[in-house]
């Protein structure tokens, strides 16, 4: 008798089969991305669009095949075994994944090109202090409380990403947000700034999709901000599927779950904010000029 189809062993030889199956040119890909930014809404987004009918997304949510160069470097094959195969899908249904990652870091944007130049892309922006703040208190968490995924991540990492990863583990003690946020745009300014874990940085968005802008129309790009997830969602995700050209979700409930999550221990000082937003205020206007609004960050 064969292996149970959801024993462990049956699951490998499913994964086998599967990943035969891609190198012999059987596979999907993603006809849309969703690119960033971190802590911006990206989670909630590919929740939601799971729920469409015509939408089966990757089994991995953040793949990191366009940013990281050693998972570049395993090839189209390794990215292409992340999505469903063809018969899941079915005549109209389409696949995706969601890393937040290809936004911000600089080769994305040329690699996705050339792997399809006619990809779709949606991209969330979250107002930048709050944003930081997220990803401060991220980092945070994974330091205190999780320190041995982080080690465990190391080895897959790019080198850059690895130092990043190692010094925050090395540190005696985590730096509080006002002096993380000082110490990063001290290097902004000098030219010496890491790019992570790129707080302040990552808010910085108008070099970001210019990057994007570069390589693709602009109607490919979906440029939405993630505050309004939370405050018209049905709206934002009929214009999310209007741009992917799927039908419009029928009905959806009007008691979506909320998948986000926020409550901080710790608060941003007046002072620190004060000093975030004089940053960036002219990186925003020159947002709003790209994008032809004013987001009233």
């Amino acid at each position: 008798m064969g292996a149970p189809a959801s024993s462990p062993a049956g699951g490998r030889i499913r994964a086998a089969l599967k990943a035969g199956a891609t190198r012999l040119g059987y596979y999907s890909r993603p006809t849309f991305l969703i690119i960033g930014t971190q802590k911006g809404g990206t989670v909630a987004l590919r929740k939601y669009l799971a729920r469409h009918p015509n939408v089966v997304p990757a089994r991995k949510k953040e793949i990191g095949y366009f940013d990281q160069d050693t998972l570049h470097r395993r090839g189209e094959a390794w990215y292409h075994g992340h999505f469903p195969l063809p018969h899941r899908l079915g005549r109209h249904g389409v696949t995706f994944e969601a890393t937040p990652e290809y936004l911000y870091y600089p080769e994305a944007a040329q690699r996705i090109f050339s792997y399809d130049p006619r990809v779709k892309l949606i991209v969330l922006l979250r107002e930048p202090v709050e944003r930081a703040f997220s990803a401060w208190n991220m980092f945070r968490t994974l330091r205190h409380e999780q320190p041995d995924y982080l080690r465990r991540l190391l080895p897959e990492c790019d080198p850059m990403l690895q130092d990043s990863l190692g010094r925050m583990l090395s540190r005696e003690s985590f730096p509080a947000f006002g002096e993380a946020v000082v110490e990063e745009i001290d290097g902004i300014r000098s030219g010496s700034a890491a790019l992570e874990p790129g707080y302040v940085r990552r808010g910085v968005y108008h070099e970001q999709l210019r990057r994007f802008l570069k390589c693709f129309a602009r109607e490919q790009l979906l440029i939405l901000e993630s505050a309004r997830l939370k405050k018209d969602l049905i709206k934002v995700l009929g214009e999310v599927v209007q741009f992917l050209n799927l039908p419009a979700f029928q009905g959806p409930p009007a008691d979506l779950p909320l998948f986000h999550s926020g409550r901080y221990e710790h608060h941003i000082a007046e002072e620190t904010r004060a000093f975030l937003r004089e940053f960036y205020r002219p990186h925003n206007d020159e947002l709003y000029d790209l994008l032809g609004r004013d987001l009233g960050w």
